[in-house]
Order: structure tokens, then sequence, then C-alpha cells
């Protein structure tokens, strides 16, 4: 997705997350909004935040305030359901 909604971007290529971009313990539910949804909103995301995040999402401070208080699914709560949606399908190849 981040090479699909950057195509005219020139550096879009680098805007991927990968192995080298986060460690496990990073991934915990405390350091993951400040980690990767940051990295995602300022970054990868910046010139169309509307393409992954939900709508109740209009700020970095909305996206961390939302996924920390999330009652359920954190990710589900701050994502598009179509993104959500996709991810788990994603993860869920993987995994099979």
């Amino acid at each position: 997705m981040v090479i699909d909604i950057n195509v005219d971007m020139v550096s879009s290529e680098d805007k991927r997350l990968g192995a080298y971009f986060v460690k496990k313990k990073e991934l915990e539910a405390g350091r993951f909004p400040e980690k990767v949804l940051k990295y995602l909103w300022d970054d990868a995301f910046k010139m169309d935040k509307t393409a992954i995040f939900n709508e109740s999402c209009r700020s970095l401070e909305d996206v961390i305030a939302v996924y920390e208080t999330a009652a359920t699914d954190k990710l589900a709560a701050v994502l598009k359901f179509s993104v959500y949606e996709k991810m788990l399908s994603e993860t869920q190849a993987v995994i099979f």
C-alpha cells in the first residue's frame, strides 16, 4: 500500500516497513503507536492519511488516543475497515 498510495513520490520505495525498521519489543502495544503509527502518519502516508486511517483520526494525537483507549482491537479502531481487513488477510496468508 505504501508504494501504491505514494506512486507519484520518487522515494516511496524507502517508506516501506521492514525488519530493520522496528524490533520485536517495539511492537508491544505500549510502544507501537509512537514507533509505527507515528511513522505511518508522519512519513509513509503524509500526503494522504485518509488512505489508511479511519475518519475519526484527524491528527496523530487522535490516532494515538483512539489506539490507546480502544476496548477491543486497537488497530481496528484506528485503521480504515478495508485496510484492517486487508492486513488480516495478508497476515493469514503468511501464517498458512
